[in-house]
């Protein structure tokens, strides 16, 4: 890792804001993890209903009859071919059927609720960045981007116009290319990533204007950095729940070289007492 990013982890870990745990929902009584899985730690919010299964590899087919009879909608994750953000039809009880898919590992390897994720406080936008940042130098065209999954990022900001945003990011929240910031959280980040030169910031959107998102968001948001081969990922938020889909996540930019920023969480508990994720992961790309 070059100096420059070096310094760039060394402040987000030292200034990023991060989330409170959410409450659990009632309902579900466990994670459900099933192989290669360590045991829940916490229960944790989740869209309602919905769930995130990895499907076996060659078991399409199977799955799909398994889903007709589960699913009202499902979908797969953009860019992956086996793991499937499914809505569970009204009259099925969320966690009976999430006891049932455990036995089921020869088509559907695992299932887990999609937990929501959050930051924490922050002060307004208006707020976000009081210091004005060194200008960016004149750096050679491959210079480094810092994919940003937060709450957006108000590219109009005093601080930040027309020096950092690399190229036009995704919101993964909304579906669409508008990547503006309605909660101000994105935007402080942001500010402090521009106070390093030569770096560009990807906004991708996957928190809302409460600072909450999904797993499934925040797995696309990963996947969408991973194929614009950023220098470094940075993910001011988390759950305390165990989410397989956003280890593996994070597992597959480990293997395309990129460095993974996580907020270790902001409540004074330690890690080895209370497991916040993504910060709790052991995986060698990641920096909690």
């Amino acid at each position: 890792m070059s100096h420059k990013l070096r310094y760039l982890v060394v402040s987000l870990l030292s200034m990023m804001l991060v989330l409170s745990p959410l409450t659990a929902m009632r309902g579900v009584r466990a994670s459900v993890v099933t192989r290669n899985s360590p045991p829940p730690q916490q229960v944790a919010a989740h869209k309602a209903r919905t769930l995130l299964m990895r499907v076996a590899p060659d078991q399409m087919k199977h799955a799909e009859s398994l889903l007709n009879n589960i699913a009202s909608s499902h979908k797969l994750l953009r860019g992956q071919d086996s793991l499937l953000e499914v809505t569970l039809k009204e009259e099925l009880d969320p966690a009976t059927t999430l006891s049932n898919l455990r036995h089921l590992d020869n088509v559907i390897e695992w299932a887990e609720p999609n937990y929501l994720v959050r930051r924490a406080g922050l002060r307004s936008s208006r707020d976000a960045a009081r210091t004005r940042p060194r200008r960016a130098r004149e750096t050679a065209a491959s210079a480094s981007v810092i994919a940003l999954l937060d709450t957006g990022v108000d590219a109009d900001h005093r601080d930040l116009r027309g020096a950092t945003l690399g190229e036009e990011g995704w919101n993964f929240v909304a579906g669409n290319d508008d990547t503006a910031d309605d909660n101000g959280h994105g935007t402080q980040v942001a500010g402090i990533i521009a106070r390093e030169g030569g770096l560009r910031i990807l906004p991708l959107k996957t928190l809302d204007e409460t600072g909450t998102g999904t797993i499934a968001e925040a797995v696309e948001a990963i996947d969408y950095a991973i194929a614009r081969q950023v220098a470094v990922i940075n993910s001011s938020f988390g759950t305390p729940a165990y989410s397989r889909a956003l280890r593996e996540a994070i597992a597959r930019a480990e293997t395309a070289g990129i460095v993974v920023v996580a907020a270790a969480g902001n409540g004074g508990a330690s890690l080895d007492d209370a497991p916040f994720y993504p910060a709790s992961y052991r995986l060698p790309n990641l920096i909690s």
